[in-house]
């Protein structure tokens, strides 16, 4: 039969003026939390889809602040981003390789944020500064790491101490050209409380590539806006989550 596109529903009501073209998350788990014993009524498993809108203050009970951090998207292909450096608590910026030239036709960038992804698919390049980061912190973390990986139950929660965790930066091409860092906490990076209560899951693994995928443990501490209005690609915004209130 023949085939015939069909545009996606965001994209026609958008092109008939029926809403902004835009839309946001608020997101604060990349896996359900399973603990209290009724998954869907925890408030931690819950969020916001914003359809036309979220930074001009009408979700502004969702972030603090009243500045966003704007991220330039190169393609709109997969919201195709410029990753420039990776960074494990106060260490050194480790600089990330741009994407080789024989991958430009196929992946376009050497880095993506997707809403769709429950984890941080980093290229290998990434991935090993991460690892050596953490390792200089305390070889602990990486034994913690290896454990975690090797287990499809994750581990026990209580044998973490978040507290001692670094922060993950990375650090991404803004609308200017600008440097523009976006910070995972541990409380992200890790997901306490799965796959079951009292347990815990790394959500840091490797895109087995030169690319890598920054997921929701990296928005799940932002209200994230993708803003398709400004130019052919648009900007992806980010603002600091409120937590919930309960």
């Amino acid at each position: 039969m023949q085939q015939e596109d069909i545009p996606p529903y965001f994209t026609e009501i958008e092109s008939k003026g029926i809403t902004a073209n835009k839309f946001a998350f608020y997101t604060l788990r990349s896996v359900p939390s399973m603990s209290g014993g009724n998954p869907e009524r925890n408030p931690l498993n819950q969020g916001v889809f914003v359809l036309g809108g979220g930074d001009e203050g009408d979700a502004a009970d969702l972030y603090s602040g009243d500045t966003f951090l704007s991220v330039d998207v190169v393609d709109d292909a997969w919201y195709n981003t410029n990753l420039r450096a990776v960074q494990v608590g106060g260490s050194h910026p480790v600089s990330v390789p741009p994407l080789p030239t024989q991958y430009a036709t196929s992946m376009i960038s050497n880095s993506i944020i997707d809403s769709g992804t429950n984890s941080l698919a980093v290229s290998k390049h990434v991935l090993s500064a991460i690892l050596d980061g953490l390792n200089k912190a305390n070889p602990l973390f990486v034994q913690l790491i290896e454990k975690a990986v090797q287990s499809r139950q994750g581990i026990t929660a209580s044998a973490l101490k978040l507290s001692e965790w670094p922060n993950i930066s990375f650090t991404l091409a803004g609308e200017k050209g600008e440097d523009v860092v976006l910070t995972c906490s541990p409380q992200t990076y890790w997901q306490v409380d799965a796959p079951a209560a009292g347990q815990a899951m790394f959500q840091i693994n490797d895109m087995g590539g030169v690319q890598s995928i920054l997921g929701l443990p990296l928005l799940n501490n932002y209200f994230t806006v993708f803003d398709r209005s400004i130019d052919s690609y648009g900007a992806i915004r980010f603002a600091p989550i409120k937590p919930p209130s309960n």
